[in-house]
């Protein structure tokens, strides 16, 4: 049997009943001529034995006679029945909530200053951190009848998709002021079960002056029989993914169109890459390749830069190494535009990769550089073959206002 570990107090502190005076007859209070409570407790900073004196109502016939009342500084220290102090839960909930730790990690930390296992961090958590929690978000109620009295709650309702006929959770956020009003599973969403997860609301008497969810088939008609009063409106989210539809539609045409053109017309180019030997364009570690030797490198003379802008090196002092490594960077980045996905309605992919492509064919290239004028005909060459489709009357007027005009 292993033999339990014996922890070696730092600080022994007796606590006294706070109260004089009985709270059930007015009487005074009498201390126990015994010590109850008695208990060796680890925080952060110290391992601590308390225990406490309790009271008794002196009067025999008063109900509280028989009870003995404890010490509000001894409970504050420690949970009931617990030997870690409410400062290693807090610490525990806190990493777990706001750094999302997962108890191994918790555990790694805590154990260079208390004694504790794995299996402890989750109890202390679930058991103690949670109804704490709970409790701590109880205290926000005066506000909320407060923004009910004046201009009237704005709840918003979600609920997370469930996974495999699991219970689904709902959420009922109150919008002014980020509060969770209530939230819970659900194991079906129908009308009554609606009405049941939000009637307590109602119950509570608190004023809803607005409503904003999804359009659930159960939770609509739910909501206008627990609250009549309130105005119901929809996700705006959805509405606008809804109208982007149709936009998203004609740009997808439009991306998968203007890729496939620009790989038919310069897909060999822009695939090639500066290759050690076939198939392998990079090679380190611990056999890297051989690198070769570099020429010396000459003096840059300098000239000016066309209309005055500023000043650019000579054609003949740019070696081939610096010209590959230009043309290079031409076709990686239409490779990019080429793998670009979008986000209706708030990106799409096919207008950003006509944009952005025509951008790097018409980059200005000093008179002269004739490599660059070969490494921006590379992405210039596939745009100018693209023959869009004609769209159809709905897509002149939604296309109308998003394409780039010269």
């Amino acid at each position: 049997m292993r033999t339990q570990r014996r922890l070696q107090p730092q600080v022994s502190t007796v606590y006294r009943c706070e109260l004089e005076s009985c709270l059930h007859c007015g009487r005074a209070l009498m201390p126990c001529h015994y010590l109850s409570g008695r208990k060796t407790v680890q925080t952060m900073v110290a391992v601590m034995e308390i225990a406490h004196r309790p009271k008794r109502c002196v009067e025999p016939n008063c109900r509280g006679h028989q009870r003995a009342l404890r010490s509000a500084g001894w409970q504050q220290i420690a949970p009931l029945h617990s030997t870690y102090g409410f400062d290693v839960i807090a610490t525990i909930g806190w990493q777990r909530q706001q750094h999302r730790h997962i108890y191994a990690d918790i555990h790694s930390q805590l154990v260079e200053t208390l004694s504790i296992s794995p299996s402890q961090v989750s109890y202390l958590y679930n058991v103690h951190y949670l109804p704490l929690l709970a409790c701590h978000e109880r205290q926000n109620m005066a506000q909320l009848h407060q923004i009910s009295a004046e201009p009237g709650l704005i709840l918003s309702l979600d609920g997370l998709a469930p996974e495999g006929g699991e219970p689904q959770l709902w959420l009922v956020r109150e919008l002014q002021t980020g509060l969770m009003a209530r939230n819970g599973w659900l194991s079906e969403q129908s009308q009554t079960a609606f009405e049941n997860f939000l009637q307590p609301i109602v119950e509570q008497e608190l004023q809803v002056r607005a409503i904003l969810s999804d359009k659930q088939r159960g939770l609509v008609p739910a909501i206008s029989t627990v609250f009549p009063a309130a105005k119901h409106g929809f996700c705006q989210a959805h509405y606008l993914s809804n109208i982007a539809d149709p936009v998203a539609a004609v740009d997808e045409g439009l991306k998968v169109t203007l890729r496939k053109t620009v790989r038919q017309e310069v897909g060999p180019i822009i695939r090639a890459e500066q290759v050690e030997k076939p198939g392998v364009l990079t090679m380190t570690g611990l056999i890297p390749s051989p690198v070769p030797d570099e020429q010396p490198s000459r003096p840059t003379p300098q000239t000016e830069g066309l209309g005055g802008d500023g000043i650019i090196p000579d054609q003949a002092a740019v070696t081939q190494p610096e010209r590959d490594e230009i043309i290079t960077a031409f076709k990686r980045r239409v490779r990019y535009l080429l793998t670009l996905k979008g986000r209706p309605p708030f990106r799409l992919a096919g207008l950003e990769m006509y944009r952005f492509t025509i951008a790097c064919a018409q980059i200005p290239v000093p008179e002269g550089y004739h490599f660059l004028q070969t490494a921006k005909a590379t992405p210039l060459a596939g745009v100018q073959g693209f023959q869009p489709e004609a769209p159809d009357h709905r897509s002149l007027w939604i296309m109308a206002p998003l394409i780039p005009k010269d």
